[in-house]
């Protein structure tokens, strides 16, 4: 079953030996300036300099440069530093380095920025090996402060390895640090054994990890799968020393294998799938309500789980100090951890383990990196974009943009903001100086109503010269609605009107004199929906009036609402969503039975990404299946974030260790549901439409 790559390892070391040694003979990019010094980096400061880096690898053209004579190459002893967030919605991402032959050595600062929306499909060398992720391969380097979001990284190896990582596909001899990859989709897809899929990287032989953190990710594989990564390898034969993680987590990621082999292995951990001849020392490193599926092999291939490691071959061991593995998955493998509960989590506790590179923002520890000065620098670009002559007084825009400071990091976010909105308070409140030419214009008279009945109108000026903007306000009484509005010239003709919202209307100013005219009417009255089998006296009427008033359901037919039908699986998470405001979201979903023109495609796409469901399997999600009573609080608490609960249900059918324990109890306790009796919840009954709506409109109420 072993998988080596030592013919891959041996290409590699033979290429640093037929390397010639410092002759430089290609001359790099400008990128963004700089020289490639430590003191002096090149700079990647925009999406055209990334794309430059990664075809100045790829072509070869790096090889010769090397500034320690050592025949090592591609920009080995070289120094990059991205100095700003890069998106890459557009384009077809190739990584930076893809193979043992076109590599990256260098050492890459991200200055903590982010890379976000890379979408590649990997690039194949000339042995049909397969990378994926920012980087390919990185060998004898470094990769640090660098933010990973919303990539979608998929690599197809052609009878060969596939290696998928957010940051590398395959990390050898070099160190990642400080680094972060959330909300992302990663696949290696191939059928045989050799595929390896992680959240930071896909495989690694004596990698440095240190403060890195994945949060989010859907990670799915053919063989080897790892919420922080796929394979370990450290065999002593490829050289490259031991692979060693130190305060490193994952939290909220999705790791699924699927083989279509029949001998083949299907091995996935929360943090690292499969450990091949290696003894890993992991310090201070944390999984997090890992999701894990393994499926697809038969005997005499491998399926196995564990909420650290999948699988240990060999000789592999884990050497690990003050570990929390969460709830997730079987425990095969799991060493003898301790744990840290759901409260250190969410308290900070284990953000102060992990260092000060971590900060606690929400329910787990983020990278500590900068603050986002995005809206600052909008608001700077618009105060730019003025004229200051053109104003009485421009110093309380000036003093605002003065008083910004830059050095604030993600824990003091508020800050940043409220800059932000200092400046756009200032804009707000700038005074036009008059003009010369209008000064000299006449003044009109604006005239409304001494009453109007059933509510009252305001303009901003009883006068106003010709061209001015003139604002109307109509406030309906109680009970009433604006009807019709006019504003007519001094000859009686029509002035147009701009509606801004339901109770704002702007003109431009006539020369000449306008009189306004409102006129209200009593609202009419919607009728609620009437099912005729929900009546007045039912438990569920409140609820589904609720929830026809929200859009959250219409019923089966114009007449029923069917109560005692049971809520299939696609019917629940359609709620929730609808519920959450039908939100859409930047999230790969890969289900063989949800059709993308399906009602329920973007509820369940919302869903996993949220983390309410993992759906049935790797890539179905069952939706005619009927929801059962625990699926549906499950579902419900997890949509309200998971809170804590203290205690236990007092159900005697819910059992302590069952993966719904947490949810009932806080469904009892919120007053969600009270079971079917005073005894039991009714694990593994059916749950009824009517039993989703006021599941659903309690936990909406806070009832």
């Amino acid at each position: 079953m072993k998988k080596r790559i030592g013919s891959l390892l041996l290409i590699l070391a033979l290429c640093f030996t037929l390397l010639p040694t410092a002759a430089f003979a290609e001359e790099a990019p400008s990128f963004g300036g700089g020289t490639g010094t430590q003191e002096d980096p090149w700079l990647i400061a925009s999406q055209a300099d990334l794309i430059a880096l990664a075809e100045f690898l790829n072509s070869g053209n790096a090889a010769t440069f090397d500034t320690e004579n050592a025949g090592v190459g591609n920009c080995h002893g070289y120094y990059f530093k991205q100095t700003a967030d890069i998106d890459l919605t557009g384009v077809t991402w190739e990584p930076i380095g893809y193979s043992g032959s076109y590599y990256f050595a260098g050492n890459y600062d991200g200055g903590g920025h982010s890379i976000t929306n890379a979408v590649s499909t990997g690039k194949v060398d000339s042995n049909g090996c397969a990378t994926a992720g920012i980087f390919g391969w990185v060998a004898f380097g470094s990769v640090k402060n660098l933010h990973v979001k919303n990539a979608n990284s998929v690599a197809t190896g052609q009878n060969n390895y596939s290696y998928v990582g957010g940051i590398a596909g395959v990390c050898y001899g070099s160190s990642i640090i400080n680094c972060s990859v959330v909300n992302s989709f990663l696949e290696s897809k191939r059928n045989s054994n050799n595929n390896c899929a992680g959240s930071i990287v896909g495989y690694s032989t004596g990698g440095t990890f240190e403060k890195c953190a994945a949060e989010n990710n859907q990670v799915k594989t053919m063989a080897y799968g790892g919420g922080f990564v796929g394979e370990v390898d450290d065999d002593p034969d490829y050289g490259a020393g031991t692979s060693t993680f130190t305060n490193c987590y994952t939290a909220n990621c999705s790791v699924s294998s699927k083989t279509d082999d029949v001998q083949g292995v299907s091995l996935v951990g929360g943090f690292v799938g499969e450990m091949t001849d290696s003894t890993l020392t992991v310090n201070n490193c944390y999984v997090y309500r890992a999701m894990l599926s393994t499926e697809g092999t038969a005997v005499p291939g491998i399926k196995a789980t564990g909420v650290f490691a999948g699988h240990l071959w060999g000789d592999s061991s884990i050497v690990d100090t003050n570990c929390f593995f969460g709830a997730c998955g079987t425990t095969e493998n799991a060493g003898t951890a301790s744990e840290k509960t759901e409260e250190e989590f969410r308290n900070g506790t284990v953000a102060g383990l992990l260092g000060e590179a971590f900060a606690q923002v929400g329910d787990y520890p983020k990278i500590n990196g900068p603050a986002d000065y995005s809206s600052v620098d909008a608001a700077i670009a618009k105060a730019n974009a003025l004229n200051k002559n053109s104003y009485q007084d421009f110093s309380a825009v000036e003093k605002a943009i003065a008083d910004v400071v830059r050095d604030k990091n993600i824990t003091e976010q508020s800050k940043v903001d409220a800059m932000a909105k200092a400046i756009e308070d200032a804009i707000a409140a700038l005074v036009k100086k008059p003009s010369s030419s209008s000064s000299s214009r006449p003044s009109y008279s604006i005239t409304t109503p001494d009453k109007t009945e059933n509510g009252s109108v305001n303009i901003s000026s009883t006068s106003a010269k010709r061209g001015s903007i003139v604002t109307i306000t109509v406030t309906p009484d109680a009970g009433y609605v604006l009807d019709e509005l006019t504003v007519t010239d001094k000859n009686g003709k029509d002035v147009a009107l701009t509606k801004k919202s339901d109770t704002e209307y702007t003109f431009v100013m006539p020369a000449g004199k306008v009189e306004i005219t409102p006129s209200f009417v009593k609202q009419a009255e919607e009728p609620s929906r009437v099912f005729v089998d929900v009546k007045t006296g039912d438990y569920f009427y409140d609820a589904v009036q609720w929830a026809v008033g929200k859009g959250i359901t219409n019923g089966t037919s114009a007449e029923t609402f069917s109560p005692e039908a049971p809520c299939t699986r696609a019917q629940i998470v359609t709620f929730l969503w609808r519920a959450a405001g039908s939100p859409v979201v930047n999230y790969a979903m890969d289900l063989s039975d949800v059709a993308g023109d399906a009602y329920y495609a973007e509820a369940v796409r919302w869903a996993l990404s949220e983390g309410i469901t993992t759906g049935t399997s790797a890539d179905q999600l069952s939706p005619d299946a009927t929801c059962t009573r625990e699926q549906a609080v499950t579902f419900l608490w997890r949509a309200a974030g998971s809170p804590a609960v203290s205690g236990e249900s007092a159900f005697e059918d819910v059992g302590a260790d069952a993966y719904y324990a947490r949810a009932v109890a806080w469904a009892a306790q919120n007053g969600v549901t009270n079971g079917i009796s005073q005894t039991l919840f009714g694990s593994g009954n059916d749950c009824t439409r009517a039993q989703i709506v006021t599941f659903l409109y309690r936990a909406q109420q806070g009832k």
